[in-house]
């Protein structure tokens, strides 16, 4: 399929339909970007060995394992790149042509001017120019702009750059057409049409880039990084979203941290779910309705409980589905750590990515300066996550805001999202807060340029804003808590009791939402790093926790209205110290109060995920002789439901037709395990009888 795509868009006549050329570039990078992670393989497999034998990534593309797909990858990315360098031309008004700054051979430091650029090279000169982004000297600044055809050479001919068009017919034609379009569109008064075809087809283009980017290698761009950028810097004005995701899709490329470097292990060995299955299905007999409705969850529950004990805490952790933020959060971080000495140590390329990082910096700029003057928070998301980036790929972040005006913004924001005028705030309020902790740790002039207790104050003027707390409240605090309690507090520099201040503020705003099992997460968190430093404090911090939540799972005010969030719950249990789960009584108290109207659905499915968080804490923490001698000194009556049927079936009389019972509340439970006949009820009848009517 993909191989007859880009077939037609090699045609001379198919891709002058702008409307099916940008449908046909979609589908050709869904296509790839589909198939390449089946096929892919580590573009580092063989470097340990040593040897002359040459290394894997010199071959093209090397981290997409299938040849085949190689040519169709390699055949995509040349059109993509002619088609932004047509694009280009079309935004700065240039004819296509050869390159004609072939002079200056000597300055391999500086890249000469584009010809795309050459007749605006006044305009581009009187640009304000910043300090360059990587820690070099000043004296290597770069003021010009990458050259799209390769001008720092001294012979330059048509095949020096993947995007050179001028001497292809077809993508000449594509130019008069995209020209025409453009102009169009110019003197429309329908600036944001949706139909606007010039600027939906280089939507499309930058899209698929930003597809292949990710499986593309250092080796595989590294000769055409000023190219891209140069067109990304023209694109820019036009559609400035998709240009940034290109530039971070860049960045990634270039310090390992996209898919195709960090793809090494992902298909070792048989995974966890597949050695439940094959344990579950080691009969040869086909499984019955007693095996799927008694020993295939048996089996579950048993092994998610052995799983769970504190002792194999460290192994279940690497194996548990990494989909929640502070998985995603510590996997960024040690993949950049790693790819950057897989890059860097064996490839010998550490030089060429400092020169190439410099390249960014006019596109950053740019970035900034869009932030402030536009409306789209999609687009400023995108600016703070590239910010992010680069923060955290060492960049000096006062280099590129040397005068404060960028944070000083962003902290003005702050003022229309507490008072409900930042529309769709709820989206971009955790890259906000993502972007602040990360600028805690830089100095602008050795004074720290946002404090963690300011940020802190932020989140709670937030919280207090009422705001709803799902969506502004606790994606705030992700990051903070992450930072404080992973970050800092496994840094023994950071040890401090203003540190532990910080921490139990934070602890104490956790506190006033645990009812989200978000919060839940973060806690689970919290203790993990408690019990590592300090068993008190873990074992003070999960009583706490424990006097909260029960009396709140009995009153049906814990949000478990999921799977995920019963999980959650759960794993919450499991955490904490176990002796804050004792005694049992909080426990069966809470398991054996019920709602006080059965009508709701969404009331009795509360109370149905709150039983089952107790029950499983009961199996897996107490025995069964303590847990019945609680039922018997705590006088817990049966008589919970209305149920008639259970009692007429209790009564075992067929022939009378079975009485109507009053529906149980708390106020109205027997005061003691009692029949209403006045005969008292074994512990253990009380419990089973109490999980029939459950059931």
């Amino acid at each position: 399929m993909a191989n007859m795509v880009l077939s037609l868009l090699s045609s001379a006549w198919f891709p002058l339909d702008l409307s099916a050329h940008q449908d046909a570039l979609l589908l050709a990078g869904n296509l790839l970007a589909a198939a390449a992670p089946k096929c892919m393989c580590s573009p580092w497999a063989g470097e340990e060995e040593g040897g002359p034998v040459p290394s894997k990534t010199e071959e093209p593309w090397a981290a997409v394992g299938e040849r085949p797909l190689v040519v169709l990858v390699e055949q995509l990315f040349s059109h993509i790149l002619k088609i932004l360098n047509i694009c280009a031309h079309v935004l700065d008004d240039t004819p296509p042509g050869p390159a004609v700054k072939a002079t200056l051979p000597s300055l391999a430091n500086a890249p000469s001017l584009s010809p795309i650029r050459r007749k605006g090279k006044e305009k581009e000169v009187a640009e304000p120019s910043t300090t360059p982004m990587s820690p070099k000297k000043g004296s290597e600044t770069n003021t010009g702009r990458p050259a799209d055809s390769a001008g720092s050479t001294a012979n330059v001919n048509k095949s020096t750059t993947l995007g050179s068009f001028y001497h292809l017919p077809t993508y000449l034609k594509l130019y008069d057409v995209l020209k025409a379009t453009h102009t169009n569109y110019k003197v429309t008064l329908d600036l944001h049409s949706t139909n606007e075809k010039f600027g939906g087809f280089l939507r499309s283009a930058l899209d698929v880039l930003s597809q292949l980017l990710e499986m593309a290698t250092l080796h595989d761009i590294g000769k055409c990084v000023e190219e891209i950028l140069s067109y990304l810097k023209l694109c820019f004005s036009r559609e400035p979203l998709m240009a940034t995701v290109c530039v971070q899709q860049l960045l990634k490329t270039l310090f390992g941290t996209n898919l195709a470097s960090q793809y090494e292990g992902a298909q070792g060995g048989p995974s966890r779910s597949q050695g439940k299955a094959l344990r579950l299905g080691s009969s040869s007999l086909r499984p019955g309705l007693y095996h799927y409705c008694f020993m295939a969850p048996y089996t579950h529950f048993t092994q998610a409980l052995a799983d769970a004990s504190l002792r194999n805490m460290v192994q279940a952790e690497q194996e548990q589905d990494a989909s929640g933020w502070f998985d995603v959060m510590q996997k960024v971080s040690n993949q950049l750590r790693s790819s950057i000495t897989n890059v860097t140590k064996q490839r010998g390329d550490k030089n060429a990515i400092h020169n190439h990082i410099r390249l960014f910096e006019p596109l950053v700029i740019k970035a900034l300066k869009q932030y402030t003057t536009s409306t789209s928070v999609a687009l400023q998301r995108q600016v703070l996550d590239l910010l992010a980036q680069l923060v955290q790929l060492r960049v000096n972040y006062c280099l590129l805001d040397s005068d404060q005006v960028f944070i000083g913004f962003v902290l003005k924001q702050f003022e229309y999202i507490e008072v409900g005028q930042f529309r769709d705030s709820e989206a971009i309020v955790p890259n906000i807060f993502f972007f602040l902790v990360l600028l805690s740790y830089e100095r602008y002039h050795s004074k720290q340029i946002i404090s963690i207790p300011k940020i802190i104050q932020l989140c709670d003027g937030i919280m207090a804003s009422g705001r709803k707390a799902v969506t502004h409240a606790i994606p705030a605090l992700q990051p903070i808590v992450h930072d404080l309690f992973v970050l800092r507090g496994s840094n023994k520099a950071d040890a401090g009791k203003e540190l532990d201040t910080q921490k139990e503020v934070v602890v104490s705003m956790l506190l006033r939402l645990i009812q989200y099992h978000q919060v839940l997460e973060m806690f689970i968190l919290v203790l993990q790093q408690c019990h590592k430093e300090n068993e008190d404090k873990w074992k003070r911090l999960s009583r706490q926790i424990a006097d909260i939540i029960l009396p709140m799972i009995g009153k049906q005010q814990m949000h478990l209205d999921s799977p995920e969030a019963l999980g959650v719950l759960n794993t919450l249990f499991e955490t904490v110290a176990p002796s804050s789960l004792r005694p049992v009584d909080m426990l069966l108290k809470g398991m054996f109060t019920t709602p006080a109207t059965m009508a709701n659905v969404n009331t009795v499915q509360l109370w149905v995920s709150g039983v089952l968080a107790v029950l499983r804490v009961l199996i897996s923490q107490s025995t069964e002789d303590i847990v019945l001698s609680r039922v018997h000194e705590l006088s817990l009556s049966p008589l919970l439901l209305s149920c008639p049927t259970i009692r007429h079936l209790h009564d075992d009389s067929s022939l009378s037709s079975p009485p109507q019972l009053p529906l149980a509340t708390p106020a109205t439970v027997a005061p003691d395990n009692q029949e209403a006949n006045g005969e008292r009820v074994l512990p253990e009848e009380t419990f089973a009888r109490f999980l029939l009517q459950l059931v």
